[in-house]
């Protein structure tokens, strides 16, 4: 009782979660799989099977699997810019904790009262040192999705029980259940369930050939992979499709392989499938991957040769790859393909891009992408790009086109939310000795920035340096006020 109590402060609020995201899932039931013991998965399944509120529906284990899987995966980084890499010794050191913690909970269940509780206090230092690593060292797996892919495979391993027991000889819950163990990386039952439909003289078809290859691709096995590949082509109705083609791409994509990738890509176009905008993406971001930015920009035409518009991947992707290269004209390159295919950037893509020229400090770049994303809603990359044009003009002393920078921002409604920013501006203007210009500015922000001692410190340096006493006097007694000494 007291690991089932840990293991829910672990998953605290994440069934529930995972039950909106998939529209007709049992939360409570939901939740008891995810905390109870795996060895008592299946009596659970099988009692709310029975029930009368699942009674009508036979298909009610589909969503919950689909919840389970669900909250199994935390957000998942981006391909282009993958997550730190862990060392093998640690990621085996994480691993051995969880072995560690299956074990102390078998043992809990076989050991006295007093040995039981001497079990959960080690136990529970076993879950939190886990956790811990995993998520430390920002691990794909995690201790939370360790132990819901043991409730799924339960799930499914009873559905399978309960087709085989019942004579069904539908096809489409077998391959349900298929699909679900690649997600899951358990081969070995993908394979059973597979058997199972042989046995029963269920018909074949590609999906299911399909489902099954992924499921062995998931674990890396390709030798088997390759293998149903092959008898598909000999097997009446289970020809290979461009799905069949997109797995291999997808896992030769995933394992770093550029020429094993580019064959299967020319295989599905031999045998006459189209190639679909997953297709590209696992390419030109493989090949990214790869720094083979010749070959992802090979494909990336391809691409719209074919007139098929990229997604929001292969967009950061391309820019990834422009990047690189260092185009000399980042920003217009970027936004001819974006306005002449007529994509949609969403706000991660034109975050990545606001970076890359503010990094590379050319202010007509930035300007050309002001101009461009003040037609949509990307606040944050505005505001960026605001205080970037503003500083550049300053330290090039462009006064002219620095006041029309900042009144253009003011105007917008966005303020100064960068002290150098201001201090830079102040600068410009003394260089230029334009000090009534510099008074319309103060005056035009004071009611929008504080000045800070060090900003206070400048202006009275200035005017003793041109010898402004009135104004120095005017600073001074301001500087008063405002707390500084």
């Amino acid at each position: 009782m007291a690991l089932a109590a840990a293991r829910r402060r672990l998953w605290r609020g994440m069934g529930t979660a995972a039950a909106v995201v998939v529209p007709g899932t049992d939360v409570t039931l939901l939740s008891r799989l995810v905390s109870d013991p795996e060895c008592q998965v299946k009596a659970t399944m099988e009692m709310a099977s029975s029930s009368a509120s699942h009674h009508r529906d036979g298909d009610f284990w589909e969503p919950l699997a689909a919840a389970l899987l669900r909250a199994s995966y935390p957000a998942e980084a981006n391909l282009v810019s993958p997550s730190l890499l862990v060392p093998r010794p640690v990621n085996q050191y994480a691993f051995q904790i969880i072995s560690c913690f299956r074990f102390l909970e078998t043992q809990q269940r076989k050991n006295s009262v007093a040995q039981r509780m001497h079990i959960t206090s080690i136990s529970s230092l076993v879950v939190a040192l886990a956790t811990d690593i995993f998520l430390r060292h920002k691990l794909k797996e995690t201790p939370m999705r360790h132990w819901i892919f043991f409730a799924l495979n339960q799930v499914l391993e009873w559905k399978l029980e309960k087709l085989l027991k019942e004579r069904i000889h539908d096809c489409k819950p077998y391959s349900t259940i298929i699909r679900f163990c690649g997600e899951t990386r358990n081969a070995t039952l993908a394979m059973r369930v597979f058997e199972c439909m042989e046995a029963q003289g269920i018909q074949l078809n590609t999906g299911i050939f399909n489902a099954l290859i992924n499921a062995f691709l998931s674990v890396g096995d390709l030798l088997s992979a390759i293998t149903l590949y092959e008898s598909m082509e000999s097997i009446e109705n289970c020809k290979p499709d461009s799905t069949t083609y997109d797995a291999f791409i997808s896992a030769f994509s995933l394992l770093g392989s550029g020429h094993a990738m580019m064959n299967w890509y020319l295989v599905a176009k031999n045998a006459g499938f189209t190639p679909s905008t997953q297709t590209f993406e696992c390419l030109i971001t493989g090949f990214v991957r790869l720094n083979m930015l010749d070959d992802a920009e090979t494909m990336f035409k391809e691409m719209i040769s074919f007139e098929i518009k990229p997604n929001n991947t292969i967009l950061e992707a391309k820019l990834e790859m422009l990047c690189r290269r260092k185009e000399a004209n980042l920003v217009r390159e970027f936004f001819k393909y974006a306005s002449d295919g007529k994509w949609e950037l969403n706000d991660a893509t034109v975050k990545r891009l606001t970076r890359a020229i503010l990094d590379g400090g050319d202010v007509d770049e930035m300007e050309e992408l002001l101009a461009l994303i003040q037609k949509e809603a990307h606040v944050s990359s505005e505001t960026q790009l605001h205080s970037g044009i503003i500083k550049s003009y300053a330290k090039a002393d462009r006064l002219a086109d620095m006041e029309r920078a900042i009144w253009r921002m003011l105007d917008n409604g966005t303020i100064f939310l960068c002290l150098e920013d201001v201090e830079a501006v102040i600068c410009c203007y003394f260089r230029h000795k334009n000090f009534d210009r510099l008074d319309l500015f103060l005056n035009r922000i004071q009611s929008l920035f504080n000045l800070t001692r060090s900003t206070y410190d400048i202006l009275v340096a200035g005017y003793r340096r041109f010898g402004l006493h009135e104004r120095l006097d005017s600073t001074v007694n301001d500087m008063k006020k405002a707390g500084f000494a």
